[in-house]
Order: structure tokens, then C-alpha cells, then sequence
């Protein structure tokens, strides 16, 4: 019987990440140990798109024979050959996190089962988030709202520091938010509840609304549920995100507005912020080859 150590043979393919993934759940304490996406925590966030791709069958739905048949974690056999992904991280995740948190996997630890779905956690890529952000007409005194603030892609550039935020992750959740004199929503907010956000962002009454949403989201009921609170449509942006299923749009709603709407096009494919930082690392990589080739 080999220990789960020999997974790490070749840390880049899959049984290398099995190997990082089983680590990063030992080095918490048991009752600790749960994977979810954090707003602090880049490596929690990892670790849970790896886990949750997985169960997904989005990342690795087809896996080289494994380094060796089965291997021990805390004293559990896990059967590795002609096994799936997803029913090898199943299997670790039930063999070493407690049965009290494995419910956790993918949600804050209040219970929110009706609230959330894994499918909603979408993070905007920093980038995109900021060219959001600017097209945001704003005020010196405007108080921003990040509904949804995840790993504070949007919260950590908004413009201002009268900036609050809510998280449902971090027991703050937009749905029961109370707070008041808030003058710019904005952010991307979880698909299933769409409605639900949309209904509280006017019912917080601010100037602005503008949400990153799919552009097939963007429903008649959701139109005129805006017309009626006295917003116009002023600004749409189209673009598409790698991560994201079809096109994505940025819609910024104005409060008493009268200018015609403005209509553009993105054509750039947004990558997640991951995918960027190993492009980047591969450039210096192949930059540093050079160099090293010409001395």
C-alpha cells in the first residue's frame, strides 16, 4: 500500500494536483476542512474550482492510468485504477473531511442549500471588472455597493473609499442587506438569484445599477421591472469571457436618465485571472530560454 505521496511523481498532470489538493485539506485541522470558495484565501479558491470542475466533469474528464493502484490517507485505502476524476476527489473528500462540514463543500458554513448553487460562482476577471467599474459615471460622494464581492475583484478597485460590500460566504448576504444612501451597485451577481438581486437593487433605490450578467439574461420581466422604478437603459457592453456560457453583457442602469443608450462591442476572449498569470509566467519563461541561449 503506497502513501498518497506517490501521487506527486509528475505535479503537473492530474494525480500531481490530487497530490496538492489532499495536502492543502491535511494541513487544516479535521473540523476545518472544507472547500469553498474564499474572498481572502487565493488557495482555498484554487482548491475549490479544482474540486468543483471536477464534480462538474468541466476539468480532467479523461485522466492518465494512475502512478499506482491505491493509495492511504489517514489510515483510508483509495482506490485509484479505472476510476473517474470525479469519483477519486469524491472518495478523499469523504474518506478525510468529517461528515459535519463534507456538506460545506462549495458554501458558506450557514446553511444556504436554497440560496446557492456551484454553478453560480463565477469570478470576473480583474481586468474586466475594472473596465466595468470605469464605465460607471460616478460622484466624489458616491457610496459603491459591491453586491457579491467573492475575491474582491471588483471591491479592491472601485473608486472610492465609500465602498461597503456583501458576501454571502462571509455571513453578509445582498438579499437581507439593510444598509441605506447607497449610490452605485455594482458587480456580478449569481445567476439563479437574478431576480431576487435585481428586486433589491431597486429597492435600495441608488442612482446607478449595473450588473455583468449573461446577455440572455437580460429578460423583458427584468426590463420593465427597471423601467418602472424609473431607470433607463444608458450603457450595454458585449463581450466574451472564456469561463462564462455564451456572451457576456454589461448593462448600466441610470436612475432619471435621458441620453440615448450607448451600444458597444468587445472583441477580446477575457481569461480568468489564473489563466493569465501562467500565460505571463510561460512569457518570462521563454524570454529567460533566450537570454540564457545568447550568453
Amino acid at each position: 500500500m503506497y502513501s498518497y505521496e506517490a501521487l506527486n511523481k509528475k505535479p503537473k498532470n492530474f494525480y500531481g494536483k490530487v497530490y496538492q489538493f489532499v495536502t492543502y485539506l491535511l494541513d487544516k485541522p479535521q473540523d476545518e476542512r472544507h472547500v469553498r470558495s474564499s474572498s481572502t484565501d487565493e488557495k482555498q479558491t484554487k482548491m475549490f474550482y479544482f474540486y468543483n470542475n471536477i464534480t462538474k466533469l468541466e476539468t480532467f474528464t479523461k485522466i492518465p492510468p494512475p502512478p499506482v493502484d491505491n493509495v492511504t490517507i489517514e489510515g483510508h485505502t483509495i482506490v485509484l485504477i479505472k476510476k473517474s476524476a470525479k469519483e477519486i476527489v469524491e472518495d478523499i473528500v469523504a474518506a478525510i473531511v468529517p461528515t459535519k462540514t463534507s456538506r460545506n463543500i462549495g458554501v458558506a458554513m450557514k446553511d444556504v442549500k436554497d440560496r446557492t448553487k456551484p454553478n453560480d460562482v463565477f469570478i470576473t476577471p480583474l481586468k474586466l471588472a475594472k473596465l466595468h467599474i470605469d464605465m460607471i459615471e460616478t460622484k466624489e460622494a458616491d457610496v459603491w455597493l459591491d453586491p457579491c464581492r467573492a475575491t474582491g475583484n471588483y471591491f479592491n478597485q472601485f473608486p472610492t473609499k465609500h465602498k461597503r460590500w456583501c458576501e454571502i460566504t462571509d455571513e453578509r448576504d445582498f438579499l437581507t442587506y439593510r444598509g441605506k444612501d447607497i449610490d452605485v451597485i455594482v458587480g456580478n451577481p449569481p445567476y439563479s438569484l437574478l431576480d431576487q438581486f435585481f428586486e433589491k437593487a431597486v429597492k435600495l433605490k441608488p442612482r446607478v445599477i449595473s450588473f455583468l450578467i449573461g446577455v440572455m439574461n437580460f429578460t423583458g420581466k427584468r426590463f420593465d421591472m427597471l423601467k418602472e422604478a424609473g431607470y433607463k437603459l444608458r450603457k450595454i457592453q458585449y463581450c466574451k469571457v472564456a469561463a462564462f456560457v455564451g456572451t457576456t453583457t454589461i448593462f448600466v442602469w441610470i436612475k432619471n436618465e435621458t441620453r440615448d443608450t450607448i451600444v458597444t462591442w468587445d472583441n477580446r476572449k477575457w481569461e480568468s485571472d489564473d489563466v493569465y498569470k501562467q500565460k505571463k509566467l510561460k512569457r518570462l519563461e521563454r524570454e529567460k530560454k533566450k537570454l540564457n541561449k545568447r550568453k
